[in-house]
């Protein structure tokens, strides 16, 4: 009994591993040897573009290099860029215009109705706090401008000649007014000024404004330069915006100093301010000589 069990076991088990054998060998007929996996084409750097021929994906040679400075090409492993080299021709540069405005430094010298020279604005004030006469160049005020086209423009002092630290040459004014042509009173007098003033005057509540003191309206853009014949002329705005073409005097007496005032006003000025012994002048720009060592 157990003999024959053990024979159909092992007879069994034989034509188990028959068929197992023989479905293997039938797979591998079947399926066939395994074909190798395609290669798929990895995406080219910029690096395999450059080097390989030189010569794009597409087959077209570069035109330009893939990097556009050297750091650029050390990170991405490309060789560097060619020099650059740089025009040698002798062409001459254009020149470029300049849109500021061309600044004159000098004096003014003095001329009396006559036309002759009196001497120059000296960079000394006197006691009562005006610009006088000086027959030296060497101790005239040295003077700093630029036109500004048509309109009345402001004269600077320049820094060695400022007395008490005022840096501009402009006018104070006599009365109250502020108006050139309103009457014989109606003058200004040349003054160092503390600050720019353009358009109407602007009054001085406690005259520390001007080196004159004085409480009237002051400005400093009064003055017009012709560079034909160099003459410096002025022109004063008044408070209702209107400009006045003025002269210029000179009063020796009584520390007048130089003033501006409307010709038209003039012969008045001389009757009710004789006291000043003015007298008409007209200023002209100059260059100014080097100091004396």
């Amino acid at each position: 009994m157990i003999k024959s069990c053990l024979l159909s076991f092992f007879a069994l088990l034989f034509l188990v591993c028959t068929l197992a054998q023989t479905t293997t060998v039938q797979d591998h007929r079947l399926v066939g040897p395994r074909a190798a996996p395609s290669a798929v084409p990895r995406r080219r750097s910029e690096r395999d573009l450059y080097v390989n021929n030189r010569r794009s994906g597409r087959g077209l040679p570069f035109k330009r290099s893939l990097c556009s400075t050297n750091a650029e090409c050390l990170r991405k492993g490309l060789p560097l860029l060619k020099p650059v080299r740089r025009a040698t021709g002798t062409r001459a540069l254009r020149p470029r215009q300049s849109d500021s405005p061309e600044v004159y430094s000098g004096g003014i010298q003095v001329f009396n109705s006559d036309g002759n020279s009196i001497g120059y604005i000296s960079k000394n004030i006197n006691p009562d706090g005006g610009y006088d006469l000086t027959t030296s160049p060497y101790e005239a005020v040295s003077l700093l401008f630029s036109q500004d086209g048509s309109d009345p423009f402001t004269i600077t002092i320049s820094s060695n000649d400022r007395q008490a630290g005022y840096p501009y040459l402009g006018g104070a004014f006599n009365d109250q007014s502020s108006n050139i042509g309103s009457g014989s009173s109606a003058f200004a007098l040349l003054s160092g000024i503390s600050k720019e003033i353009s358009g109407t005057a602007q009054p001085d509540d406690e005259g520390l404004e001007n080196t004159r003191g004085l409480y009237g309206g002051q400005e400093t853009a009064i003055f017009l330069y012709n560079p034909a014949t160099q003459a410096i002329t002025g022109r004063w705005t008044n408070t209702d915006s209107s400009k006045q073409d003025t002269i210029f005097f000179y009063g020796s007496g009584q520390n007048y100093g130089f003033g501006m005032i409307a010709q038209s006003d003039y012969q008045a000025f001389t009757q009710d301010f004789d006291s000043a012994s003015p007298q008409i002048v007209t200023f002209k720009y100059v260059t100014l000589p080097s100091p004396e060592v």
